[in-house]
């Protein structure tokens, strides 16, 4: 995935899943095996090993060891692995490791590595968990949009236009871009 600019080593050893809704990662229809969990937490440590140094200036945020540019480095973070903006108690939930890593004279590195780890282990991010509903968010139908024709997560434009709220209009424009890019599904 191009989510933070890593690409798993070897993206085929992990096992399958079942398909659901059109979906490979559909909560709706998965059992998470032990080799499933363990594939994922590798690869969630070596995405962090790799981008916590990179992680804030990819993101646009500040890199010093102070609480805002931790909320800041985890609340752009979340968003864009979650697939829509991150809630306050989800940012919440992952700021206490801003406090024992200062405490313990970490650097913004490490917390930019762990918070990464952290988020990259999440059901959010794992999985699908947009609800079935008859007229989903603007977040839920860019999700669906993009992992329906590129089999990846919302790029940027995809998110902007989910953003300002997409409409059918706006959903069938980047449909057709999404359709053009060389990670369409032909």
């Amino acid at each position: 995935s191009s989510l933070f600019s890593f690409e798993p080593q070897s993206p085929d050893d992990l096992p399958g899943e079942k398909r659901v809704h059109c979906f490979l990662n559909s909560a709706d229809g998965l059992y998470a095996s032990r080799a499933q969990i363990t594939s994922f937490a590798q690869i969630a440590g070596e995405a962090a090993a790799k981008l916590k140094d990179s992680l804030p200036k990819e993101l646009g945020v500040c890199s010093e060891l102070k609480k805002n540019c931790a909320e800041d480095l985890i609340r752009k973070a979340a968003s864009r692995a979650f697939r829509r903006p991150a809630l306050d108690s989800e940012v919440a939930l992952f700021l206490p490791v801003y406090d024992v890593v200062k405490e313990t004279g970490g650097s913004f590195s490490e917390i930019s590595g762990l918070f990464l780890e952290a988020l990259l282990r999440t059901p959010q991010f794992l999985y699908m968990l947009e609800k079935e509903q008859s007229s989903p968010d603007s977040y839920s139908a860019a999700s669906r949009l993009s992992f329906f024709l590129t089999g990846d997560a919302p790029d940027k434009d995809l998110t902007a236009a989910a953003a300002a709220g997409l409409t059918a209009e706006s959903a069938t424009v980047q449909a057709n871009r999404l359709m053009n890019t060389d990670k369409a599904r032909r």
